[in-house]
């Protein structure tokens, strides 16, 4: 089997052809990548531009994701009466911002 040098400098550990580096500065080297990823994100987020994208992410998310990991208990009969009558029982106001919405504009959460 042939090997070669880790790529990292002053490492002398060989390794199999095919691969750049040693296990030990591989995962170095992913988790650099890892943190200064999420640092970008993180940045990212602050700016009308990122903020757009979490947005666009989400609406996608919900729209294709949500509906198959098992939410359809908020599409049965049972769940409809529930959230109808907190919404009456609460005469249709908000507990989160005390606002009072119409009928169909107050929704009910877990």
């Amino acid at each position: 089997m042939r090997l070669h040098r880790c790529a990292e400098i002053g490492c002398r550990e060989l390794i199999k052809l095919g691969f750049d580096y040693c296990d030990k500065h591989y995962r170095l080297r992913i988790n650099d990548y890892h943190n200064r990823k999420s640092e970008a994100d993180k940045l990212s987020s602050k700016t009308l531009r990122g903020q757009h994208d979490i947005a666009e992410r989400n609406r996608e998310y919900n729209s294709s994701v949500r509906d198959e990991l098992g939410h359809e208990f908020y599409n049965t009969k049972q769940w409809k009466r529930i959230s109808e009558y907190i919404k009456q029982r609460d005469m249709y106001t908000s507990s989160v911002d005390g606002r009072v919405y119409g009928k169909g504009d107050l929704l009910i959460s877990q």
